[in-house]
């Protein structure tokens, strides 16, 4: 006659079943977070994948060979928005792909992305397939704060299965092209006091360069207008031009008034004249 399991024993098989469904929960590829850490469907959150030593309680073991690696003919240097080629291989039945800068694409409709990720690139996936060739990185328009890439790769049999991880690490070119710095401008379309008109100055003049504005009839420009170095302009003025000839513009005998009388002087000079000659005559 057969013995009935104890309830112990059936609690113990119950709770042997919870800790390996558990474990296996832990282990699904579509926990890995943008940041590279877990978290599972209950919230609760692991530790960074790269670095962890155990994964749903096995031991992690880090690849020297295969997992991933460069494509033939690709470099491991990008600059902005360039591409880098790679393969994948050896993957079991779950598996991730991270990179922790730059978009992943190229692994085919079995692979699922994390479309939240702003800064990352998260792939993940369930299917039995073990090798992908042909996947492509590129680069973001910006790398000017993008030095170094890693993109990890990890993957599981399954349940209680140990998990197998490797990254490859990508390095900004040294000729990198970094986005040029802004320069600041200046407005100066503006027509000065007096003046005609703005000449070849913009509302854009750029920081260090100058502007000729003409001046209106009769006024004298000051110089050029300028734009400083942080943006500021300095305008060029129009002034009154002065008289151009002595004496306010009435040849060499000055004002209109000393003109007078200078020639009601000469009118005096030649009646006196006059009247001398007529008695001496």
């Amino acid at each position: 006659m057969r013995r009935r399991p104890s309830r112990a024993r059936a609690r113990a098989v119950t709770t042997a079943t919870i800790v390996s469904w558990a474990l296996m929960c832990d282990a699904n590829p579509s926990f890995v977070q943008c940041d590279r850490t877990t978290r599972t469907s209950g919230g609760v959150s692991g530790g960074d994948v790269a670095t962890r030593n155990t994964i749903m309680g096995r031991s992690v073991s880090t690849a020297a060979t295969g997992v991933i690696d460069l494509a033939s003919g690709s470099a491991s240097t990008y600059n902005a928005s360039t591409t880098v080629t790679f393969d994948l291989s050896a993957l079991n039945v779950g598996a991730f792909v991270h990179a922790s800068g730059g978009t992943v694409s190229g692994l085919g409709s079995v692979w699922t992305a994390r479309t939240e990720c702003a800064t990352t690139s998260v792939h993940y996936t369930q299917s039995s397939g073990t090798t992908y060739g042909g996947v492509t990185w590129t680069a973001p328009s910006d790398v000017s704060t993008l030095p170094t890439v890693d993109i990890w790769v990890g993957s599981a049999g399954g349940n209680n299965q140990a998990v197998t991880r490797r990254k490859l690490t990508l390095t900004r070119d040294g000729n990198w092209n970094a986005s040029p710095p802004s320069t600041p401008t200046c407005d100066a379309s503006a027509v000065p006091t007096n003046g005609a008109s703005v000449g070849d100055c913009t509302a854009a003049l750029a920081a260090g360069a100058t502007c000729q504005p003409v001046c209106a009839s009769g006024y004298t420009v000051s110089g050029t207008s300028a734009c400083g170095s942080s943006g500021v302009l300095t305008p060029a003025t129009c002034t009154a031009a002065p008289d151009p000839t002595p004496g306010g513009g009435y040849g060499s005998y000055g004002s209109s008034s000393s003109a007078a009388s200078r020639a009601v002087s000469r009118s005096a000079s030649l009646v006196f004249a006059t009247i001398l000659g007529g008695a001496l005559a």
